[in-house]
This record gives C-alpha cells, structure tokens and sequence, in this order.
C-alpha cells in the first residue's frame, strides 16, 4: 500500500509505503526489485515499513540460521537507497512461528529516507506485546512536541468558607449515589462517585476563580 501524507500546518509531504514481503523467499528477490522501483520513481521524502519477511543479519533470528545471500540482497537495497532502520526498543525479536519450541525472528521493521529523519530527528520506534497474532506491532512516535494537558486536581481549603459548600458536596454525591441504584460492589460506586465529584469539582472551582476575579464566565 502507498499514500502521500501530508501534514494541513506545515504543509510538508511525504510517501508512506506499507509492505508485506513474500514468505516464499523464491521470491524474495523480485520483491526487493519491486520495492526498488518504488524508490526510484519517488520524489518525496519516504517511510517504508511492514513484515518484509527478510532479516539483515544472522543475529536477526533466534536459530543464528539464515539465507546470506538473502541477507546481502536486503542490505544492498537498503545502502543502495540510502535508507536508515529506525531503532526499535521493546522486546528483542518482532515474529514468532508460535511452536512449542518457537523460532523468534526480526522481519518487521521501519526505514526512512534521510529527508524524512531530518524532518522527525526524534522520533522513536517501540515493538508492544504480541497479543494474538504472531507478529508485535510496531509504534512510531514522530517525537514532535504535543501540548501537555494538566491532569492532576487539586482540593483547595478555601472552598470550605463559600457558603453552602457542604450542603452542595453532600447533595452531589447522593445524585452520584442514585444514579448507580444496581451496581454491586460498594467499592465501584466510591470510585464513580469519586471521579464524578471531582470533575463537577473542576468546573466548580474554576467559575468560583473566574466569579472572584471578576471575569465572565460562559
């Protein structure tokens, strides 16, 4: 699969290209022709990433067993077209054949062209747990910066002197009580109505802040 991506703020582009080498390594190299016209007739900067079904190194697979030919072809693509593999943290090995004695393997993987690492210098690749299939996913994290949002709340003790808080607090949590007439475990029905106290709290606090200092609040 091949899409251009393109990012609406800075308008920069680039060409993702999704693969899935053959399994029958008979055809492993007219795959790697294939993936090499791609690269040829690409004019944007590129990811390519997937299960190529291939290994770069011995040490790619549990066995130490593998096609040396094979693995000099794959590497040869990858200098050729001056790709780099984006290093992976996680568990050591991205397949396995899922046998009582399996045999672990690194055939999944990301390379980037040098224009498009320029663009993400910090982005990072992480293989997660294998749930059910015999391939780990792989999660890229461009590195670029996200806008942090505060999570954490904070009680503060001069609620207490604003008129009617008790009362309001009280009130609150015997709504909370009632709209959770069946749940089974006392222990579940604290938690909800804990959260929910907390985030009518948020508000609360927030307009009380906005009130005192004169703003409007919508």
């Amino acid at each position: 699969m091949e899409a251009v991506i393109r990012n609406r703020l800075s308008n920069f582009r680039w060409c993702l290209l999704v693969v899935y080498g053959p399994a029958n390594h008979d055809l492993s190299l007219n795959f790697l022709q294939e993936m090499s016209t791609r690269c040829e007739d690409r004019f944007l900067p590129l990811m390519m990433g997937g299960d190529f079904n291939l290994i770069r190194s011995l040490s790619d697979k549990s066995s130490g067993i593998g096609d040396r030919r094979l693995i000099d072809a794959f590497n040869d693509f990858i200098e050729g077209f001056e790709l780099r593999e984006l290093h992976r943290t996680g568990g050591k090995y991205t397949w396995s054949n899922k046998q009582l004695n399996p045999v672990l393997s690194n055939i999944d993987r990301i390379l980037v062209s040098t224009e498009w690492e320029d663009k993400f210098p910090l982005c990072t690749v992480t293989s997660l747990t294998r749930v059910g299939s015999d391939h780990c996913p792989l999660l890229l994290n461009s590195g670029e910066e996200r806008e942090l949002r505060f999570r954490q709340f904070f009680f503060e003790k001069q609620w207490f002197k604003q008129e009617g808080f008790i009362q309001l607090i009280k009130e609150k949590w015997e709504a909370g009580q009632a709209r959770h007439p069946d749940e089974a475990y006392s222990l579940d029905k604290w938690h909800k109505n804990l959260c929910m106290l907390r985030q009518f709290l948020k508000g609360w606090g927030a307009n009380l802040r906005g009130t005192i200092k004169g703003e409007r609040i919508s």
